[in-house]
């Protein structure tokens, strides 16, 4: 009986000193997982602030190389969908179609002459996308107000950026953000990082790129946006307007 007593009094302590262990070792998980969350934190700021320096200093090459270059507008065919309709005995609707597209490209190319002077502009069509970006320039077909080739163009400028209206993609850069302590299906306790940036907005406007067709990034000027208040027949008038003003804002402001 004394033996049971004696062995009773044994066992308190023993607990206490059980629930102070786990104390402590709770105590630096938490401890390490806050300093892994900090430097977490220090080292993604430090990303994002090498990768803003070097937008910039991409982004001010760009523009200069543009203001003493030229941009080159890439304009829609439709080919496939007309050759579709076509061979599907829907010649009425393939006619209609392109008659659409060319309306389209008449509307960009007269925005363009009327309200775009930051550098000098020229049309091709989307069928030669590859030519341009490899340069071979001389087998470009170039395309004047009429929506006809130009005859023996001859392309100079070795600096260029490519423009088009389309759907504009969201920055695919992403950046770190925070981390916070999340609980897992063991039901312990783990930081989680979060990161921003990426992902597409669906937003359609007006879009510049670079000789890859590759969209450029912020600061850049890059897009603007179709106006939704505005008659469809002036919305490539009132985007282009805008493209001009903001390139020569960001050329003045760096």
């Amino acid at each position: 009986m004394k033996f049971l007593n004696h062995n009773k009094y044994q066992i308190k302590p023993l607990f206490f000193k059980i629930i102070l262990s786990m104390k402590i070792y709770f105590s630096l998980i938490l401890i390490l997982s806050i300093s892994f969350c900090f430097a977490q934190d220090q080292a993604g700021f430090k990303d994002m602030k090498a990768s803003n320096k070097n937008a910039k200093i991409a982004a001010n090459k760009q523009i200069n190389n543009l203001r003493n270059g030229a941009l080159l507008v890439r304009l829609k065919t439709g080919q496939n969908t007309i050759d579709a309709l076509i061979k599907s005995g829907q010649t009425d609707l393939a006619e209609k179609r392109k008659q659409k597209i060319n309306e389209e490209n008449l509307r960009i190319i007269n925005a363009f002459k009327s309200e775009f002077n930051f550098c000098p502009v020229y049309f091709f069509y989307s069928n030669d996308s590859k030519l341009v970006t490899e340069g071979k320039f001389d087998d470009v077909k170039f395309i004047d107000e009429k929506l006809q080739v130009i005859d023996k163009f001859k392309f100079e400028f070795e600096n260029f950026l490519i423009a088009e209206f389309g759907e504009v993609k969201g920055d695919t850069t992403k950046f770190y953000s925070h981390s916070t302590m999340q609980t897992t299906d063991h039901f312990s306790t783990e930081p989680q990082a979060t990161y921003y940036g990426g992902g597409s907005t669906g937003a359609k406007g007006l879009i510049i790129k670079d000789k890859n067709f590759s969209q450029l990034r912020r600061p850049f000027p890059f897009f603007v946006k179709y106006p939704f208040f505005r008659k469809v027949t002036k919305q490539e008038i009132y985007t282009v307007r805008k493209m001009n003003k903001n390139l020569f804002i960001f050329l003045k402001n760096n």
